[in-house]
């Protein structure tokens, strides 16, 4: 954790806790906390933000899921209409909701050579993983039994 971000984390959240939009919850087992929940209220709503719990904690004992009942419980008992999970495919969030929303990324940037290269860079990338995904779906299909000549045409797999 650098300490730019540790210091905006620690600015914004006495800013919004000052506005009561601060969700900051925790789960204690014998005096001790062992788990916790950082959200946004805003608009009704909880925007789930990060969570964390202690480590050495049996694998069956599920805290993180333990802690989502109970914020959503909270959010409820305090009126608040809806919690949103954020973006991301985790497992766990199946458990709660089939609701998805779609995530737009807007990107505002001044035309520069800098920009023009991430830009470039961003693109090949993407081309790259597009086509990882194409030749691991062909490797994954079974041999063909039969054959292509010259004659015949060309065999696409």
């Amino acid at each position: 954790m650098s300490p730019r971000f540790a210091g905006f984390h620690h600015e914004y959240a006495t800013r919004i806790l000052k506005r009561g939009q601060l969700d900051l919850l925790w789960l204690t087992v014998g005096g001790e906390p062992v788990a916790a929940h950082y959200s946004f209220v805003s608009g009704g709503k909880v925007y789930f933000y990060q969570s964390g719990r202690k480590m050495g904690v049996p694998a069956n004992v599920r805290l993180g899921i333990v802690m989502f009942i109970l914020a959503i419980q909270d959010a409820m008992a305090g009126g608040l209409r809806e919690y949103d999970f954020l973006g991301g495919d985790s497992t766990y969030k199946s458990l709660f909701t089939t609701r998805t929303r779609p995530l737009v990324q807007v990107r505002v940037a001044r035309p520069s050579r800098r920009e023009t290269t991430r830009l470039t860079l961003h693109t090949a990338v993407n081309a790259a993983r597009r086509l990882s995904v194409s030749v691991r779906h062909l490797a994954s299909r079974p041999a063909s039994t039969g054959r292509a000549t010259a004659d015949h045409g060309t065999t696409c797999l």
